[in-house]
């Protein structure tokens, strides 16, 4: 009988802990949670297709791989072999470009690449 109430007093004291966070967390909760009880998401919808934004995200080609890196190369940053594949050298490079031109780490390579050729044929 006596491991019984020891049980009951343990499950009653966790039951407590319980509800206190419960009630804690409440408003973190109330404010994550939208009227139908769903998460709300706060990203950014996506660019319309065929925005300028949107086409600054698109991968580039092979050919345009190409194009980077012979005008990164011909303005002396070393991307290896020109071969349209971009591996870690010209990852390296395209970084440090990136710091060179005062632009924002991760800037598309799209957004780039129309950059040097502005910068290039001026």
């Amino acid at each position: 009988m006596r491991v019984h109430l020891q049980g009951i007093a343990l499950l009653a004291t966790v039951m407590l802990l319980l509800l206190g966070v419960a009630r804690w967390a409440a408003p973190v909760l109330q404010e994550a949670l939208g009227p139908e009880g769903a998460i709300q998401s706060t990203s950014s919808p996506d660019p319309p297709i065929g925005s300028p934004d949107a086409i600054a995200d698109l991968p580039l080609t092979p050919d345009e791989v190409v194009q980077l890196q012979t005008i990164l190369e011909s303005i002396n940053y070393d991307v290896g072999d020109i071969d349209g594949i971009i591996g870690p050298n010209t990852r390296a490079e395209i970084k440090q470009v990136e710091l060179d031109l005062r632009m924002p780490a991760g800037t598309s390579n799209r957004k780039l690449l129309e950059r040097l050729i502005v910068l290039t044929t001026n």
